[in-house]
């Protein structure tokens, strides 16, 4: 019986949480993994996606790049490697800028996934898409295109929904000094706007290439005025 006894879930969490209880033991089902060996590897996600200082790598944030991901699903291949590199690819997130993420996220999801008897050849793709949301340069496989489409995702929201993710990064940077966060995140803005294509797959490119300029053009042109105002209320 997967248990998950002992688990301290912040209330603002558990919502979302219930959720993805029954997403994280269909996925040990796809693997072929015992959910109730998972069960220390799972309280420990958890942890780490509601930790006080996460506001918009979150719990919420897994979730919703699932469920992107879901509705990608004519478009992947592998979906059992797809959905556990969502699962793990923020689970290490500091924003010190003196570590590699993405590379430290990837490492944990082998380490922790081995131990309950994941292949290395499935481990070795999930590793490589983790790697793929560092988000600089076209992923080399189809899975990579939407796992790195479906982190994105975001960018194509309704406006209300997209300046509180906006408020939510900051927040997660709040120990930066104002200036020099505009300029950091316009720089990261533009060079998402720039790119071309925004989404590699086909549904994203199609439906949500529009909405996602017209936000991060709002954002960058917010942030050139050094307009921070998104964060308070």
């Amino acid at each position: 019986m997967f248990s998950f006894d002992n688990m301290q879930i912040p209330v603002a969490h558990r919502e979302v949480e219930a959720t993805l209880r029954p997403k994280w033991q269909q996925l040990c089902k796809q693997l072929g993994v015992d959910a109730a060996q998972t069960a220390t590897i799972y309280r420990n996600l958890i942890a780490q996606y509601t930790g006080e200082t996460r506001h918009y790598h979150d719990l919420q944030h897994i979730a919703d790049v699932l469920a992107v991901a879901e509705a990608l699903s004519d478009e992947i291949e592998n979906a059992a490697a797809v959905q556990l590199a969502i699962w793990f690819h923020d689970v290490v997130y500091e924003t010190d800028g003196n570590q590699d993420n993405e590379l430290l996220s990837a490492d944990y999801a082998v380490r922790e996934m081995s131990r309950v008897g994941v292949s290395d050849d499935l481990l070795n793709t999930v590793h490589a898409l983790i790697l793929d949301t560092k988000h600089q340069a076209r992923p080399e496989t189809q899975d990579g295109c939407v796992i790195v489409d479906a982190d994105l995702s975001t960018f194509a929201v309704d406006r209300e929904q997209f300046d509180r993710h906006s408020a939510d990064v900051r927040r997660e940077f709040w120990h930066v000094d104002p200036e020099l966060y505009c300029n950091s995140r316009i720089a990261l803005l533009k060079s998402m706007l720039n790119r071309d294509p925004l989404y590699y797959t086909q549904t994203m490119h199609e439906r949500y290439t529009s909405m996602a300029h017209a936000n991060l053009q709002h954002a960058i042109e917010q942030l050139e005025r050094g307009d921070l105002s998104f964060t308070s209320g």
